[in-house]
């Protein structure tokens, strides 16, 4: 974690800054002048003309009476609103992962208007700005102040040659308050700088819109934050500054869309060496037992790397830039990029900071589920003098593992079996009761949108009609549960509607491309995920309660869970057949590939069944979906 304070929930204690939007004249200012014709770039304040083209840079940020009109940000904004005026598709390819964006409006006297315009929706949804009610509904356990200095303290410049009195003077002091009242009474009369995290449904609404947008984690999300698989994390940071305040140099580890709701801040930022970093760096925070931490990170991708604060040839590359931020403006900068915000006037901001499992994550924890499998791998690493040598047992396991890879890899489709299509997609999120729509656009699988597409003049989409206890779906439930879950044993019933039915799933997104046809082919093969384990219902429950007829054809399916301690499952889903056949060959299909484990030998092709056989084509459709069965062709995207 970038700065990780004492909180679990707090990743990080340096300010990130506004992330404002834009009016009729608002256009993108590359804060390292990236070429875009017709774009009116700002490098360090001077503003130049640009000759490289891009379509759908120039038409979406030409400046004139063509010009969009300006995209109001309220809870359910995304890429098109934050960035109104660049284009979705122009900032992935050019500027997301590389290079900072600033949003701001070109006519200064138009600034009132553009901060109105763009982020009041933004601004009802957090409670008006008013910071009492901003603290009492922050999802945060507790809230941080960063301690003001005392008045008359001189200037950094005097420290230039004592470097101790100097780290003291700029680096950030901090205290923790779990007491609401305490923390405001701190903020409003001593006048300390305050963090907190925004209201859940505003947190929720935000990073689940972004991480589909971007694609980070395929955008997936688990809102209640439980889940220590989800491939998409993110959440929602409230700055609320006071006069004078400085965060100095740091970069952090996330991908950072930050919001100005009042107030101006000065952000000064620089590149850094380290790409796509695994750990922040903080030298701006008073906290050294991170250093070594951060340090062995940083390391690993560039070893002159030297902890402090940025210096070309040493922690840093090309020129500094400094940008105000004003009330309406976004800024988007990347993991790894430098930066020092200053407040120049005091305010409210928001950032979204998004963050993503990345492939040697996912790769190691499936690699580890397929050697659990392996009694030899499971084996305790035993050293002595009699009988074991644990040097040579892990030099004859390293010298197969080659061949297990190749074996995943080339034979059974590995891409797809450790990220199957249901996690390729977006999640949709449950709305509240009384909230009447979903956001239109959103072909997800897995949960509905919280959002509202009500086209009522009256009805701003914000926050205010989003469930803020967000759930998913129980069909893409990502976590075990030692409990009895969702059966309800009353008299020995069951709810037959709450195992998810094949036959009648239709929740496949349009950008999944599977044909039914295609199982005629004989050149396509069907094959069993080696990650993945069926267990019928039945074998779970009957040792506590009275058998039911309903469970022997209902099954639960796991797929990757050996790799993590907590065996939380990437994908769980717990479905029914509707005859004891298809149940039983089910069951016939997991007991084979056991047996095939066990022998080592190469498992078979799934039988693709009688072609008149409706229910079983939706039941194997519906299983490589969700990750059971494999496509030996790449075609099922």
């Amino acid at each position: 974690m970038s700065s990780q304070p004492p909180a679990a929930k707090r990743r990080r204690q340096g300010d990130r800054g506004p992330l404002p939007s834009s009016a009729d004249d608002a256009s993108p200012v590359d804060v390292f002048g990236i070429d875009y014709s017709n774009v009116k770039v700002t490098v360090n304040g001077k503003a130049t003309e640009n000759d490289a083209s891009n379509d759908d840079a120039s038409n979406s940020t030409n400046a004139g009476k063509g010009r969009a009109p300006p995209a109001t940000l309220t809870l359910k904004s995304g890429l098109s609103d934050i960035l109104h005026g660049l284009g979705r598709d122009a900032f992935l390819e050019s500027y997301f992962r590389r290079k900072a964006v600033h949003m701001t409006c070109e006519n200064s006297d138009h600034q009132e208007q553009h901060a109105a315009t763009r982020v009041s929706k933004l601004r009802e949804a957090m409670f008006d700005l008013d910071v009492s009610t901003i603290l009492q509904e922050t999802s945060s356990d507790s809230i941080f102040l960063w301690l003001r200095k005392p008045n008359g303290q001189v200037g950094e410049s005097e420290y230039e040659n004592d470097s101790a009195a100097k780290f003291q003077n700029e680096t950030i002091h901090s205290i923790e308050v779990a007491d609401v009242d305490t923390a405001i009474a701190l903020h409003k009369t001593a006048g300390h700088a305050t963090y907190c995290r925004a209201p859940p449904a505003v947190e929720q609404c935000l990073v689940s819109n972004l991480l589909r947008d971007t694609g980070l984690g395929c955008g997936q999300y688990d809102p209640s934050g439980s889940s220590i698989v989800c491939l998409g994390r993110g959440e929602v940071e409230t700055f609320i500054s006071t006069p004078g305040h400085l965060t100095n140099w740091h970069y952090d580890f996330q991908e950072n869309f930050t919001i100005q709701l009042s107030g101006t801040k000065r952000w000064t930022v620089q590149s850094g060496t380290i790409k796509d970093p695994i750990r922040g760096c903080t030298p701006h925070y008073a906290s050294p037992e991170a250093v070594e931490s951060q340090i062995k990170a940083a390391h690993l991708h560039d070893r002159k790397f030297k902890f402090g604060y940025p210096k070309v040839g040493i922690n840093a590359i090309g020129d500094v830039a400094t940008i105000d931020i004003k009330p309406g403006d976004a800024f988007y900068f990347p993991a790894g990029m430098w930066h020092k915000i200053e407040t120049v006037e005091p305010g409210v901001s928001i950032n979204v900071s998004l963050m993503a499992s990345n492939y040697a994550a996912v790769a190691c924890q499936a690699l580890q589920h397929l050697l659990m499998t392996d009694p030899k791998w499971r084996a305790p690493i035993v050293h002595n003098n009699v009988n074991e040598d644990a040097i040579a047992t892990l030099n004859g396991l390293l010298n197969e593992l080659p061949d297990t890879i190749k074996k995943l890899q080339s034979n059974q489709n590995g891409a797809q079996a450790i990220i199957p299509p249901i996690l390729q997609h977006a999640p949709r999120f449950a709305v509240s009761d009384d909230d009447d729509g979903s956001m239109a656009g959103n072909d997800g699988p897995n949960i509905e949108d919280c959002n509202d597409n009500n086209d009522d003049d009256d009805d701003d989409g914000s926050m205010a009609n989003c469930d803020p206890n967000i759930e998913v779906s129980n069909h893409t439930n990502d976590h075990d549960d030692d409990s009895d879950g969702h059966i309800d044993d009353d008299n020995g019933s069951a709810d037959d509607n709450q195992y998810v039915d094949p036959l009648t799933f239709d929740e496949y997104p349009e950008s999944w491309k599977f044909d039914d046809d295609d199982d005629d082919d004989e050149n396509i093969q069907i094959y069993r995920n080696p990650l993945a384990t069926l267990t019928k219902c039945s074998e779970l429950r009957s040792f506590y309660t009275e058998p039911r007829k309903i469970d022997e054809n209902c099954f639960v399916l796991n797929v990757n869970f050996a790799g993590n301690e907590m065996h939380q499952s990437n994908v769980r889903v717990e479905f029914k057949v509707h005859s004891h056949g298809l149940a039983s060959k089910l069951e016939q299909i997991e007991i084979s590939h056991q047996h095939s484990q066990l022998s080592e030998q190469q498992p078979s092709a799934i039988p693709n069944g009688d072609a008149n056989d409706t229910e079983f084509r939706r039941l194997k459709k519906f299983l490589l979906y969700h990750g059971y069965f494999l496509h030996s062709s790449h075609h099922n995207k």
